[in-house]
This record gives C-alpha cells, structure tokens and sequence, in this order.
C-alpha cells in the first residue's frame, strides 16, 4: 500500500475529491494547513505567505492506495490541480505498511 499526501490549492480540492471518488478512490483525507511550501522555481518565491503573498498549499490532501493506482492517483490530481504558479503543489509518495483502525467494532 501507499500513501500519496498532495500539498495543494484549496480552489481545486472539490474538483480533485470529486474525481478520485469517482475513480473509486475511497481513503481521503482533506487536513487545512497554515504553512507553505517552498516553490520550486524562482518566480514562484514572491508568492510566499511570509512576503506578503498568496498562499498556496492550503490543504493536504491524503490518499491511501493500491500500490498499483499510484499513476492513477497522482494523475487525477495533477489533472485538477489548477495553479497559476508553476510549482506551487507537489505530491509525496511514501510506502504503508499498515492501516490500523482505532475503534472496535460495536
């Protein structure tokens, strides 16, 4: 299993859901973050929050999948991810050894 955690722009989150739903992606996770990430390309570097800018990664988006629907993943995502700033979002895959559910069964 992996788990894909996407850094993005809260304007395409909907849109973004929507579609890996829809492509029976079933373990989301939506979190709001407050920090930024640190763009990729210099022009992208004004947009910092902590230099008066937009900010971008507004939300963490977290998937939990085959290790076969990884592409599928992250092409859904990469499809609805709209930014105006090249390198604004970006996209970790990382290895799951288990998925642990807290609660007993009533």
């Amino acid at each position: 299993m992996k788990a894909v955690f996407a850094y993005l722009n809260s304007e395409s989150i909907e849109g973004i859901v929507a579609a890996l739903r829809g492509a029976g992606m079933t373990q989301l996770t939506v979190v709001s973050v407050s920090g930024s990430l640190w763009p990729m390309t210099p022009s992208s570097r004004a947009h910092l929050p902590q230099l008066g800018g937009s900010t971008f990664g507004d939300v963490k988006l977290e998937v939990i999948c085959q290790d076969t629907d990884v592409a599928r993943v992250v092409d859904v995502i990469r499809a609805h991810a709209g930014s105006l700033n090249d390198g604004t979002a970006c996209a970790y895959v990382l290895p799951l050894d288990a998925v642990i559910g807290l609660h007993a069964p009533e």
